[in-house]
């Protein structure tokens, strides 16, 4: 009998060929995962301050003559207008003047009493008044009366008093006396004097009420346009000279007024497209500063209407946060210092903060999702 002869195969060898292959590839993910993880914790916050700058500019139109009007809707004429004020010197000088007041004079007896113009009334002050008019006190009444002081100067301004009645006897001045509720004025007084300065401010109150009543005037003829006003000629003339004494002065302004009325719209886009001229480029954005631009009247010419108007407008230009200029792109790649001096290059910008996550990147990520631009503005 012939022994069999077992062969023995051995399968070592491919598995450890495949544990090699998983481990492998295993590693690989696990790399290739912790590169995915690192880059997208990659972060960069870029915070640029911006301060913006005053602009104005300032264009002009005519109208008439041989010049059509630039904006439709403009037109120009004149109007004669005349204003009268009153008003006080601001500066004078103090004399001395005669107190006057009233008081109330009694009578506790039983029969009338009659007081003559000039009677003598005296205060604890040892101030002699004086009465103005004759009066009648009835019996066991009272009357009142004008007194004025007997001699001029402040010390005669005195307050609420008792008077006695010196010009009667003892007994009567007891039961026949005389009570102020007010105070003594006049003691003392201002003399108002026309001065240069006055004129001065009257002259431009004058003017500015001429003004005023050209723009009413002009605002009659139509409703929702612009007016602009100006003071062709005039002449102003007061009833007293400078240097002379008065209370009030009196002045009479007469002038010819010159209107423009123009649509606000039209204008205020013409003044607008002016002021955006003025932007550098489009890193750059100027937005108006008021709400209209302000219009005056530079010339006018009666004989042939022609008129010049001056538009003037102010606003505020600043970065254009829309620039490609700031665009998250240019930043790829640049480390911090770089960052800085590219955004400290550009035209309103005050400063820059510039911050990395996590502590080991020093560059700008290369994806528009993990940079992020701010534009704060500053005062």
């Amino acid at each position: 009998m012939t022994p069999r002869h077992r062969e023995t195969v051995s399968y070592t060898q491919p598995v450890r060929f495949y544990k090699a292959v998983a481990l492998t590839f295993l590693c690989f993910t696990l790399i290739l995962l912790g590169f995915i993880i690192f880059m997208s914790a990659k972060r960069a916050t870029i915070i640029i301050e911006t301060k913006a700058t005053a602009v104005d500019v300032s264009g002009t139109l005519e109208i008439g003559g041989d010049a059509d009007a630039t904006l439709s809707g403009m037109s120009a004429s004149s109007t004669i207008a005349t204003i009268e004020e009153v008003f006080g010197p601001s500066a004078g000088r103090e004399e001395d003047g005669v107190a006057t007041g009233i008081v109330t004079i009694h009578n506790e007896t039983d029969t009338a009493q009659a007081l003559i113009p000039t009677t003598r009334l005296l205060p604890p002050q040892g101030v002699l008044f004086r009465l103005k008019n004759r009066v009648e006190i009835p019996a066991r009444g009272a009357a009142a009366a004008d007194v004025y002081a007997d001699a001029k100067g402040g010390a005669s301004n005195i307050g609420p008093t008792r008077f006695t009645i010196p010009g009667l006897s003892e007994e009567r001045q007891k039961v026949i006396y005389a009570n102020s509720e007010g105070s003594m004025t006049g003691g003392v007084r201002t003399v108002g004097i026309f001065g240069a300065e006055d004129k001065k401010i009257a002259e431009a109150r004058i003017m500015q009420k001429l003004l005023d009543e050209g723009k009413k005037h002009f605002s009659k003829i139509t409703e929702d346009q612009g007016i602009a006003v100006h003071i062709l000629q005039y002449a102003v003339s007061f009833d007293k000279e400078v240097g002379d004494e008065a209370g009030e002065i009196r002045g009479i302004g007469r002038g010819t007024i010159v209107g423009v009325i123009y649509p606000k719209d039209l204008l205020k886009q013409h003044a607008m497209a002016i002021l955006e001229k003025r932007t550098i480029d489009e890193r750059e954005v100027i937005e108006p500063r008021t709400e209209d631009p302000t219009v005056s009247i530079e010339e006018y010419d009666p004989a042939t209407g022609r008129t010049v108007i001056k538009v003037f407008y102010d606003g505020i230009a600043s970065l254009n946060p829309e620039s490609n200029s700031v665009d998250t792109s240019i930043f790829f790649g640049k480390t911090k210092d770089e960052v800085r001096r590219y955004v400290l290059s550009l035209d309103h910008v005050q400063g820059v903060q510039v911050d990395f996550s996590p502590l080991w990147v020093t560059r700008v990520p290369y994806s528009a999702d993990h940079v992020q631009v701010i534009i704060k503005s500053v005062e």
